[in-house]
């Protein structure tokens, strides 16, 4: 028997009953079929197609038992044995929206393109129902479907984060309130290369001094792609520690005025640079 064992309230269900004898498939005009919308308590006869009618409150979420018996006409109908039965279960359930879960990044740059997918979910396991629906981009547009491409726009970097929202609905059920949402909000930014200072770290301001001076962005949001840090150190300064691109550990030895510099460059092409220079003065005399 073919059935849908799991359904909303008010769902019609047809049960599709297929008889063997022998090995071979036969026709309702063959056999004696009849069935229980009870759980085998009382029968009717019928066909190899029956429609459940609900013997409890239809509008009351239950599971529910059926049952079909079969048997060749010649056996008698008052013989136990002369029957081969089938039953199963029908659970009626409470409407409810489907599971909506939208799939992609939470951060966005702008004018750059992003796909999105949905993950679709029925309320109960066991249910084969379809599931419909829609995205609505942060402008209004609604695109029907499973994904949506989306490039965030100049205006939607002015408010800095906007919304992408997933309607979705069980075919058929909608006007009766199988429905749901799901929301995503994203927050869209901007790269742009910075510019950089020089930030030291001395340990006097008379030689010998150790430093350790640190390239550093202004106003950097997000990170920069594979950054490259080339130091051009002067004259006279000896470098004791370099495994952190951004930093240079240095003693100086000598007074003077010293130029440090510093270039920069990106993934994207970009280039850019800060010279720095330190006056280191001439100590005492003991």
């Amino acid at each position: 028997v073919e059935w849908l064992s799991d359904v909303f309230i008010g769902e019609e269900v047809t049960l599709d009953a297929t008889v063997l004898m022998n090995g071979t498939e036969v026709t309702a005009d063959d056999v004696d079929i009849e069935w229980s919308n009870d759980g085998g308590e009382s029968f009717v006869a019928g066909g190899l197609q029956h429609v459940f009618e609900r013997t409890t409150d239809p509008e009351e979420p239950r599971r529910e038992r059926w049952a079909v018996r079969v048997k060749s006409p010649i056996a008698p109908e008052d013989d136990p044995l002369a029957w081969t039965i089938e039953d199963g279960s029908i659970s009626f359930r409470g409407i409810r929206g489907p599971r909506l879960y939208i799939q992609g990044p939470r951060v966005v740059e702008v004018g750059k393109p992003y796909e999105f997918n949905i993950y679709k979910g029925l309320p109960y396991s066991r249910m084969q129902y379809e599931i419909e629906g829609y995205f609505t981009l942060p402008d209004g547009t609604e695109v029907p479907g499973d994904s949506v491409v989306y490039t965030p726009t100049d205006e939607d970097l002015e408010t800095r984060y906007v919304n992408l929202t997933y309607t979705g609905w069980i075919k058929g059920w909608k006007e009766k309130g199988a429905v749901n949402t799901d929301d995503q909000a994203l927050r869209v930014w901007e790269y742009k290369f910075p510019e950089f200072i020089i930030y030291g770290r001395y340990s006097a301001n008379v030689a010998p001094v150790e430093a350790i001076l640190y390239a550093r962005p202004i106003g950097l949001s997000g990170r920069l792609e594979d950054p490259v840090y080339t130091w051009d150190l002067p004259e006279g300064v000896q470098v004791i520690e370099d495994t952190n691109p951004i930093a240079r550990k240095v003693i100086i030895p000598e007074p003077g005025s010293y130029e440090f510099g510093v270039t920069v460059t990106d993934r994207r092409g970009n280039e850019g640079g800060v010279t720095e220079v330190v006056d280191i003065g001439t100590p005492e005399p003991y």
